[in-house]
């Protein structure tokens, strides 16, 4: 049995170690960082005008007498501090019953308070009971009046309470006390979305293990589906750069698909409802609470309301529908079969990821080289946070990526290009390049086709020349016959812009006032000193801000994790390729660098817009804008052999355990 045994782990010790390595780093950052709990708040942490501090010491006991409306409550969070740092002590922390005795005691070291606004976490053994009445008394027997403990309190009861969950009596400090502590309330539940990621990309190291002898394309989508429903489940609804307004884009757009008279005319249901002040935590309660509810909802008898922010913004107009189409058909179906606002809008994020993987696979399908570092581009997390999104991004990402393959593709194989193949870019250009105008430069990848790609001289003018014609000509009339906002009202209001009856929009500006395209034009030196004053300060932020260094707004990754993804891009872009016996030409590469660099100073360029005026450091731009970049460059490196092979389930392997510190840094919520 024991030779049996060891036997079994002599032929799998790779594949021993590799899952020993994975549950090693998930040891290492769970040590660090743990899997912080979703909470349920039935009342929750506030701070207001209303609050004051209470000394608690020697002969001084506090008691908050509350009576509990709901089940399940097994956390209790106190706005506990100090008044002098300089002496330590302890503290003491209950809950009576209405009988006074004791259903648990916390004995504290002040030492553990860290500063004056600082909430301590009590969790209790057992759940409070519904329907009863009970205390939370606070004393400190060892503490002098000179260091004393402070609990914060509050003057009105519904700045703590405002749905009745937790009824509150007057506070008792040596005599009833006309105020109340700010404590909060709720049910804790283990981070099932922290959890399930990790689950989820053990059993995708395990499947590129089962499939190391096969060449990655045949099971990339595997590698890209699975890791984009871990990027899903780890970045909370609400989580990404103005969700909310992309959100009503795609519902007005779905709101056109549905025939629907006034476009800005929604449901109460599907009004808006995560938060959008980065709380992960309340809008993956909302995830639990309302995801799993089918009992549908009922539409017959609801208020129609008009969505504030369903027509858009006057600095960022939605003007061209294509952009938010793919999440407006999952709305669509969603509102179609009666879904709650969180069922549509997770349907409208799983319907972005499905098309982006038919991209992926068409996209590997057409490409001819570095099919392993396309799938590492492919699975890079920030691209993956946008086509998990209602971002507009994500359909650029989408079809800029199939208009490269097809380049790429050409040029390799050196075929004369058809007519077909002329409208197919035509037609993805035309389809991505007008929702930012900017990636209109990937026209210039058009010249990456060289003579050979043309019958003679003839052709090659007339093609290219029909190419350009027919990109700026679709271009005019999508600008000219289409516009998404229609008002029935006269005018509408919206902070301060106004959008009439005529679909017109102009701003009521005033606060800022910006750089303009005038004034780019008319100083160009100036211009030029910003600029390279803006790539001096940010291109790190630039390039690490492509790689997620900023995921779900708030989330800050080491950056560690995000310099260790970059290696691993680039060790695979160098990688020896045993089929890679053809490559671009020189001119070719030097025109996909010049085409790089022209979209990336024009995307620069494009904080002009979005800067105060006299600032001498552009503001706005972030990484992600550079993500339409990344794919035209996989055909510039080549190998001849000085650097030896590693497979592609190395690289995505390693790729995962990066991964595995994503996931715990974005779930800290």
């Amino acid at each position: 049995m024991f030779t049996k045994s060891f036997i079994w782990i002599r032929n799998n010790r790779n594949w021993l170690i590799l899952n020993i390595i994975f549950f090693i780093i998930i040891g290492v950052f769970y040590t660090v960082h743990g899997i912080t709990p979703i909470k349920h708040y039935f009342v929750e942490k506030t701070q207001n005008e209303y609050d004051f501090y209470m000394p608690i010491y020697d002969g001084v006991v506090l008691v908050q007498p509350f009576e509990c409306n709901v089940d399940g409550i097994d956390t209790i969070e106190l706005p506990i501090s100090a008044s002098d740092w300089n002496y330590d002590g302890d503290f003491t922390v209950s809950i009576a019953n209405e009988d006074q005795s004791y259903v648990q005691t916390w004995d504290l070291p002040k030492s553990d308070l860290s500063e004056r606004s600082g909430w301590i976490q009590l969790n209790l053994n057992n759940p409070l009971k519904k329907e009863n009445t009970y205390d939370i008394v606070i004393q400190a027997q060892n503490l002098e009046k000179n260091n004393a403990i402070e609990i914060r309190m509050t003057g009105a009861q519904d700045s703590i309470n405002k749905d009745n969950n937790i009824s509150f009596n007057d506070c008792i400090y040596a005599s009833p006390l006309d105020g109340y502590v700010a404590v909060a309330f709720c049910k804790s539940y283990p981070n099932f979305f922290v959890i399930t990621s990790l689950i989820v990309l053990f059993l995708l190291l395990n499947v590129c293990w089962f499939f190391r002898k096969e060449k990655i394309e045949k099971y990339a989508i595997i590698v890209v589906g699975t890791i984009g429903v871990v990027v899903l489940l780890m970045i909370s609804p609400g989580a990404v750069n103005d969700d909310d307004y992309h959100y009503y884009s795609s519902l007005m757009l779905s709101n056109i698909i549905m025939g629907r008279s006034n476009v800005t005319e929604i449901e109460n249901e599907y009004i808006y409802q995560l938060n959008n002040d980065n709380n992960a935590n309340e809008n993956y309660c909302l995830l639990l609470d309302k995801g799993l509810d089918f009992t549908g909802i009922d539409n017959t008898n609801g208020a129609i309301v008009v969505g504030t922010r369903a027509v858009g913004s006057a600095l960022n107009p939605q003007v061209y529908p294509i952009g938010h189409l793919i999440p407006a058909l999952g709305l669509t179906i969603g509102r179609l079969l009666s879904l709650n606002f969180i069922q549509a809008y997770t349907l409208a994020r799983v319907f972005v990821l499905i098309t982006y993987l038919f991209a992926c696979y068409y996209t590997l399908k057409i490409l001819p080289l570095k099919k392993e570092l396309a799938v590492l581009v492919m699975i890079n997390p920030m691209l993956l946070q946008q086509v998990t999104s209602f971002s507009y991004d994500a359909i650029i990402i989408i079809l800029s990526m199939l208009y490269v393959a097809i380049i790429i593709h050409i040029a390799l194989n050196k075929v004369v290009i058809k007519w077909v193949d002329i409208f197919k870019l035509v037609f993805l250009i035309s389809l991505f390049g007008p929702i930012k105008t900017v990636y209109y430069v990937h026209i210039l990848l058009f010249f990456v086709l060289n003579k050979e790609c043309f019958k003679n001289l003839r052709d090659r003018w007339v093609k290219t020349v029909t190419f350009i014609i027919s990109v700026i000509a679709i271009n005019r009339i999508i600008s000219k016959m289409y516009t998404i906002v229609t008002v029935s009202t006269s005018t509408l209001e919206l902070n301060t812009n106004i959008i009439s009856a005529n679909n017109s929009i102009s701003v009521v500006h005033s606060l800022q006032q910006y750089y303009s395209a005038g004034y780019v034009l008319h100083n160009p030196f100036e211009t030029m000193i910003i600029v390279l004053n803006t790539i001096e300060k940010n291109l790190i932020s630039y390039i690490e801000g492509m790689f997620g260094i900023k995921m779900a707004v708030s989330s800050s990754i080491p950056e560690y994790l995000v310099i260790g993804l970059i290696i691993i891009t680039v060790l695979a872009a160098y990688m020896k390729t045993e089929d890679e016996t053809v490559y671009l030409n020189t001119s070719a590469r030097y025109i996909i660098i010049l085409t790089v660099l022209v979209e990336s100073l024009l995307i620069i360029c494009a904080g002009f817009l979005m800067t105060t005026y006299g600032e001498k450091v552009l503001t706005g731009v972030q990484g992600r804008y550079f993500l339409p970049c990344l794919m035209p460059l996989i055909a510039i490196p080549f190998n001849k052999g000085s650097i030896p092979k590693i497979t592609g389930q190395k690289y995505i392997a390693m790729a995962s355990f990066i991964y595995i510190g994503y996931i715990f840094n974005i779930g800290i919520i």
